[in-house]
């Protein structure tokens, strides 16, 4: 929205104040400004845990970026907005909280913030609106934080990608010099819970796997779900699984809310449930296509489940400028999904093209196909695959290697036989001499200066 320079906030002003980027964008060009705050407690810290109270400069000032981070992947970004330089035309001043998620888009590719639904970065409003996911407004002043108002565990909820509620609480102190408190008053849970990013997707007769590590005490629950299912946490040798107490109903969404506890410890989860007929399964595809020829292509779609499940579904990467597809599939016993390869000049011989087929629910559980196309006119014959580079150069050095024992082989055979091959020496023959020593003729002898006159 109006917040940041790399989205609406570049035409502030009528395009003469654009905004200052939001924390996200400010670590990729100026990381010296933001600074990491770890509030992970030890065990041993007493009830209730204080932790460190921040002023904040506003960020056109010249302040600091606070960065909380909530996993691998996950962050809570807390800045000062104040009504001075660039920032003097946003649509409030305060404290704007926002909140980033890297497992979901592709940054390499610039394609971040595509769906609503799994946003790479948002505004956590403190009006609790999500006007700005929603596409409501561009922004407004009830987004940001003011003096008394609180975020994290209380006030405005914040949850990790899981659904799991974070333990700290941020209190907003301040009128035009803003600080921020923090404190956990359950410190850090000694136990953590893993679930499936943004929601898990079941079968009708499915539980949801979730992952508790670092307990050292039973567990339980306390644990309701939106569709009037009863819920429980159940423990077999040491794996732990949400279960309902009666089949889902199909193509349709659950919340699962609610506390899990070990000792006293406690963390409280809000997890959606997608429920579905059939769950794809996809494999990498490759074909081969022809570079000036249409070419159509059936994808195979395996799928687990019974019945039938529509899904949506469009073509992605360098792949959808020379194919097309149906914009939806629906998955069965045999699924199948049908490509139209049309060159129209954009292909030549043995080109790669590469892409993804991409199949999503219309809440945006999504599955990917990576697909890899090869453009050749070459028809396959018996001896094709002894064309391939691999083969040919594997080919060229075992010819090399059979000239290599054939010659060693047939040196050694010439040196054995040289060896035991007997050697005639001529015997000396006696010459017959006459009176004064002198050789006698030989009267076989054809030479003429033999004979002497």
């Amino acid at each position: 929205g109006d917040w940041d320079i790399m989205a609406s906030g570049n035409w502030n002003g009528g395009g003469r104040w654009p905004a200052m980027p939001t924390a996200a964008n400010m670590e990729l060009i100026r990381p010296e400004r933001v600074e990491t705050l770890n509030l992970a407690w030890p065990e041993t810290a007493a009830r209730p845990c204080i932790g460190p109270t921040v002023e904040l400069e506003g960020i056109t000032q010249g302040g600091s970026v606070l960065k909380v981070p909530l996993s691998d992947d996950e962050s809570v970004f807390i800045e000062h907005r104040s009504d001075s330089g660039f920032d003097s035309r946003l649509p409030g001043t305060g404290v704007l909280v926002t909140y980033q998620d890297l497992s979901v888009g592709d940054f390499e590719r610039n394609e971040v913030n595509t769906n609503p639904n799994l946003p790479w970065l948002k505004v956590i409003e403190a009006d609790e609106g999500d006007d700005l996911v929603r596409g409501s407004n561009q922004g407004e002043a009830s987004d940001v934080f003011l003096n008394n108002t609180t975020f994290g565990a209380q006030g405005v909820e914040i949850r990790n990608h899981d659904g799991v509620l974070v333990p700290w609480t941020a209190t907003v102190s301040g009128e035009e010099n803003l600080s921020v408190s923090f404190s956990a008053p359950d410190c850090t849970p000694a136990f953590t819970v893993d679930l499936s990013d943004h929601g898990t997707t079941v079968l009708p007769t499915d539980a949801v796997p979730i992952s508790i590590g670092g307990a050292n005490e039973a567990c339980s629950s306390d644990l309701t779900s939106s569709d009037g299912r009863g819920v429980a946490l159940v423990e077999r040798n040491g794996t732990y699984t949400v279960q309902f107490s009666m089949q889902g109903t199909p193509n349709s969404v659950a919340r699962v809310a609610g506390t899990i506890a070990c000792g006293e410890d406690t963390v409280h989860l809000e997890h959606t449930v997608h429920v579905l007929n059939r769950i794809p399964t996809p494999s990498p595809f490759k074909a081969i296509v022809h570079p000036q020829e249409t070419t159509v292509l059936t994808v195979p779609m395996p799928s687990l489940g019974q019945g039938e499940q529509r899904l949506s579904a469009h073509l992605d990467g360098p792949l959808e400028r020379v194919a097309s597809a149906p914009t939806s599939i629906v998955l069965s016993e045999t699924g199948e999904f049908v490509i139209t390869v049309e060159p129209n000049g954009l292909l030549s011989e043995n080109m790669l093209v590469h892409g993804e087929l991409v199949v999503s629910t219309s809440e945006g559980q999504s599955w990917t196909v990576d697909v890899e196309l090869e453009a050749t006119s070459a028809v396959d014959s018996w001896y094709t695959p002894l064309t391939e580079p691999g083969r040919v150069i594997g080919a060229m050095l075992a010819v090399l290697a059979l000239s290599a024992l054939t010659t060693v082989f047939a040196r050694s055979k010439s040196e054995e036989g040289a060896a035991q091959m007997p050697v005639a020496v001529d015997a000396a023959k006696p010459v017959d001499v006459d009176a004064w020593g002198r050789p006698i003729d030989d009267e076989r002898s054809a030479d003429p200066f033999d004979v002497q006159e």
